[in-house]
């Protein structure tokens, strides 16, 4: 069994400005543990553990889901918190126009029911997480920084012209993902 999820993986250089923001952010001396930058990831759907025998299944669901959508890009920016200001438990950064990469998504997730992957019956929010909360000292400090500084994050433009099946292994510090399958958009 294989620990598994599909999603776009994030540039050098949108990954470098989210360094920098995790920087500012860690001068707030907020408790929580921050995302290494180069583990970052748009989650498009989460398998679960799978019979290593189904990646070739889901390989070519993948690919003709690819095949269908065009390359696009996205906006990374602007801060916030899930589930809401008085609760948070992660601190992200946003993906504009959520639109196109929430049609990415549906069309993945209809093509991967067959297979025994269940539609989510929640929304979809593309994200970046930056930071899982411990506690929520420094709390005032984090309020004031989202809604001032945190609405003018701005963390670069990703081009989109694939997304990758990924492995999940999971560390005592933290996972670790290998790319299993590589779908080229529009190919």
């Amino acid at each position: 069994m294989i620990r598994a999820f599909v999603a776009v993986s994030v540039s050098e250089s949108v990954l470098q400005r989210c360094r920098e923001i995790g920087d500012r952010l860690r001068e707030l001396n907020l408790e929580g543990r921050f995302a290494r930058a180069r583990s970052l990831h748009l989650t498009l759907q989460f398998l679960g553990n799978i019979e290593e025998e189904k990646v070739a299944q889901i390989e070519k669901v993948l690919q003709e889901t690819g095949r269908e959508s065009m390359p696009f890009s996205l906006e990374i920016r602007k801060l916030g918190v899930f589930p809401n200001l008085s609760r948070p438990r992660i601190l992200w950064i946003g993906v504009y126009p959520a639109e196109v990469l929430s049609d990415l998504q549906g069309n993945l997730q209809q093509s991967l029911e067959p297979l025994g992957f269940p539609v989510q019956d929640r929304p979809f929010h593309p994200h970046l997480t930056l930071l899982r909360f411990k506690s929520l000292k420094s709390f005032s400090a984090l309020i004031d920084h989202i809604e001032g500084q945190g609405t003018q994050e701005h963390a670069g433009v990703l081009k989109v012209q694939e997304f990758h099946l990924y492995q999940s292994i999971l560390k005592s510090d933290g996972a670790r993902y290998r790319k299993l399958v590589t779908v080229k958009l529009g190919s």
